[in-house]
């Protein structure tokens, strides 16, 4: 069996029959474990390595003085992808909301910025899924709230942009970098545009893009509010030279929109607000659009069923794009659609069991979609009825000349298994695998080799459905 161009060896593979899952014949939302705090808004989910699901931080309602007023919070809560169980793990240091968070390669989820009341935060901080604690990590330089944050192929955490102040707030056109291995940040170059709430995407190539986003923000303790600028442009970050560059300026100027990496490399944009008060909830973008990185250019796709703003994007195993939640102030925000890539069109799916705002959804590893948040403790899963690929690995670090082994459960049967990775965001192939069996099940074993030591994310794809990322880390060490 070979990883591309890295030979893992010697190799022995062998077909072992796994229990199957049973699929779903029907899209459904169904309800899970409430979690222990509802979160209005402005909270992260995060899949873990092992499955679980960490919802973190958010704005919630506390009483004080007999009334109800939002809150950041400081609570973090698990979800167990195997009970659809909540349990409560360590606080944050520092309560925040509408902050940033990344998994990092090691594991580690990094929390950074938000805000705590009307303070943006500069202090950034690491939960370790092991001992369930969170500990202080290296500071922003500046305070940011309303920023982005990207994982790069190397490891290190790119935000960028937001805004350092609130009221008579200023945009930045700023970023900084975070090098997990020291745990301190470093200036990076300044976008063209200071720029607040854009979407930033990692592209296939290890770039990334970043697009829209609002410039003067309305001043709300000016008598008349200022018109924000929500905007149309679009730039690329190259890690290598630390550079952005101008690309296609997007079709409709959108604000708090989402953007999904499709599995053709372009990317969905959808939603968002725009005008000059986005978050009215009365002006929710319907437009949708795809960038192509091989041109540089933005095309119109087709319209949402519904304007939307406060939603989630979830891409799917098989490709298509579930967008949830949301609204434009005229339509109920329980709704759902989903794009097909095939087709180009959205289609309606089956209504959530509450009303969100502001929420979460996250593609869980049997293909299911996890939905918190916005306002409501309830949380719900979304089977999208795929007979979607479920992949393991023995381990998530290894050493070399160490055994492992690769198990696929839940994928077509008698199909061909490909996998697609990147070794330090060094892309590679393996095509094919091997093939499922009669009940879609797959087992490969062999030994690491010296000359795939480094950090690996790949995908299955079987009978055109791809699993969910699968990580591991091979070192140069014995055992």
């Amino acid at each position: 069996m070979r990883f591309a161009a890295y030979a893992i060896a010697p190799v022995v593979i062998c077909l072992l029959v796994c229990a199957t899952l049973a699929e779903a014949q029907q899209q459904t939302w169904s309800l899970t474990g409430p979690i222990g705090k509802a979160r209005l808004w402005g909270h992260t989910a995060t899949l873990l390595a092992n499955g679980n699901v960490l919802v973190a931080g958010g704005t919630v309602y506390e009483v004080k003085n007999s009334s109800f007023v939002a809150v950041p919070e400081y609570r973090t809560d698990l979800y167990d992808s195997l009970s659809g169980q909540w349990s409560a793990t360590g606080n944050l240091n520092t309560r925040r909301s509408d902050h940033l968070a990344v998994r990092l390669t090691t594991g580690k989820v990094l929390i950074v910025g938000g805000w705590q009341g009307t303070t943006p935060l500069s202090s950034a901080e690491l939960y370790d899924p092991a001992s369930g604690i969170w500990s202080a990590t290296g500071s922003l330089s500046v305070a940011r709230g309303f920023a982005t944050a990207t994982l790069l192929a190397d490891g290190r955490v790119l935000v960028a942009g937001g805004v350092d102040s609130y009221g008579l707030s200023a945009e930045l056109a700023t970023a900084e970098l975070y090098d997990p291995a020291t745990g301190a940040w470093s200036p990076t170059g300044s976008m063209n545009s200071p720029r607040q709430s854009p979407s930033a995407t990692l592209l296939p190539g290890g770039k990334v893009l970043v697009a829209g986003g609002l410039y003067e923000w309305p001043r709300p303790n000016d008598i008349a509010p200022k018109p924000g600028a929500v905007l149309r442009s679009a730039e690329i970050y190259d890690p290598a030279t630390g550079n952005w560059t101008a690309t296609g300026s997007l079709v409709t100027p959108r604000v708090v929109h989402s953007a999904t990496l499709m599995n053709n490399g372009k990317v969905l944009v959808t939603g968002g607000g725009r005008e000059e008060y986005p978050f009215d909830h009365h002006n929710g973008v319907d437009k949708t659009e795809m960038y192509d990185p091989a041109t540089g250019q933005w095309s119109a796709a087709a319209n949402l069923n519904v304007p939307r703003f406060g939603h989630a994007a979830t891409l799917l195993s098989n490709g298509g794009v579930l967008v949830s939640g949301g609204g434009d102030g005229d339509v109920a925000p329980d709704n759902a659609e989903i794009f097909d890539p095939v087709s180009g069109n959205w289609s309606s799916s089956p209504a959530l069991k509450a009303a969100h705002w502001g929420l979460t959804a996250t593609l869980l590893a049997n293909g299911t979609v996890l939905v918190t948040g916005g306002p409501t403790a309830q949380t719900e899963l979304f089977d999208p009825a795929l007979a979607t690929p479920i992949v393991s690995m023995s381990s998530a670090a290894y050493c070399t000349a160490d055994p492992f082994s690769i198990t696929v459960v839940h994928a077509a049967p008698q199909s061909s298994i490909r996998l697609s990775g990147a070794k330090d965001g060094v892309p590679w192939k393996l095509d094919p695998l091997g093939d499922t069996d009669a009940n879609g099940d797959f087992r490969a074993s062999a030994t690491i080799g010296a000359d795939i030591v480094g950090s690996h994310t790949f995908t299955a794809e079987v009978g055109g459905v791809r699993s969910i990322p699968v990580s591991f880390v091979v070192s140069n060490c014995q055992r």
